[in-house]
C-alpha cells in the first residue's frame, strides 16, 4: 500500500481566511493534496480547530483528498455535518462514545460513501476497542496528546503502532498523528500508511518530493 504524507492544516493560520488561503495555495504549487482536517470543539480537548466548515468547502473545490479527524464530544453531531461534504475518511476518537454508539457512528459513515474509523489517544487501553480496530477503515493512532499541533512525537508510539497492526485487518490504514518529521515518520514506516504532519511539512514544503522517495 502507498505511503501517502497528509498535511495537516492546523498549521495554517485559520484565524485570518485571507491568509490561510494564501498559505494553502503555496502548498498547491508543491502538489500537496493530500489534507488532514483536524476538528476540536474545546470540550473533548481544551483547544478550537475549524469549527467553521467554510475552510472545508475550501479545500474540496482545490480537488482535495481529506481525511477529517474530530476531537469533538458530540461525535454524531459533527459526522452527520462533514458526510454531506466530498472528504474521502472520517474518523473520531473511541474515547468520545461508548463502543455500541462508535459502531453505529461508522456504520453510517461507510452508508454515505466515506470511509470511517476510530482516532486513539496515546495512553488508551487497545484491548478496550478491539472491536472497533478490526471494522476500521482507518486509524488515526495518536503520538501526542491530542488538542494542539507542534507537539513532541511521544517515545516509544512506533510500538504501539504495531500493536494495533497486529490487533486490525491487512488493508486498514493506519495513520500516524503528532510529531511527525523527517526522523519520526522512518521509526514507525513498517507499519503506517499515512503520516500526518503539520507545522514540520510546512516549514519544509520544498523537502515534500524527497519525503515521499524516502517513505516509498
Amino acid at each position: 500500500m502507498k505511503k501517502i504524507i497528509e498535511l495537516s492544516v492546523l498549521a495554517l493560520d485559520q484565524e485570518n481566511e485571507k491568509r490561510f488561503k494564501e498559505q494553502f495555495e503555496n502548498c498547491l504549487k508543491y502538489n500537496i493534496k493530500d489534507i488532514h482536517y483536524d476538528v476540536m470543539d474545546n470540550e473533548f480537548v481544551p483547544n478550537k480547530s475549524f469549527m467553521n466548515l467554510e475552510f472545508l468547502d475550501y479545500l474540496i473545490d482545490k480537488g482535495c483528498n481529506i481525511s477529517v479527524h474530530l476531537m469533538v464530544a458530540d461525535v454524531e453531531k459533527f459526522v452527520k455535518q462533514i458526510v454531506t461534504k466530498k472528504v474521502k475518511y472520517i474518523t473520531f476518537h473511541c474515547e468520545a462514545e461508548k463502543i455500541e454508539k462508535s459502531i453505529e457512528i461508522i456504520k453510517y459513515i461507510r452508508s454515505k460513501g466515506i470511509k470511517g474509523g476510530i482516532a486513539i489517544k496515546p495512553s488508551t487501553n487497545l484491548n478496550d476497542y478491539k472491536e472497533l480496530i478490526k471494522m476500521s477503515d482507518k486509524i488515526t493512532i495518536m503520538s501526542v496528546e491530542p488538542g494542539f499541533g507542534g507537539q513532541k512525537y511521544i517515545d516509544g508510539s512506533e510500538i504501539r503502532v504495531n500493536k494495533i497492526r497486529e490487533l486490525c485487518y491487512n488493508d486498514t490504514i493506519l495513520e500516524i498523528d503528532g510529531g511527525i518529521n523527517d526522523k519520526t515518520m522512518l521509526l514507525c514506516k513498517n507499519n503506517i500508511n499515512h503520516f500526518v504532519t503539520g507545522s514540520f511539512l510546512f516549514n519544509n514544503i520544498e523537502k515534500f518530493e524527497e519525503l515521499k522517495k524516502i517513505l516509498n
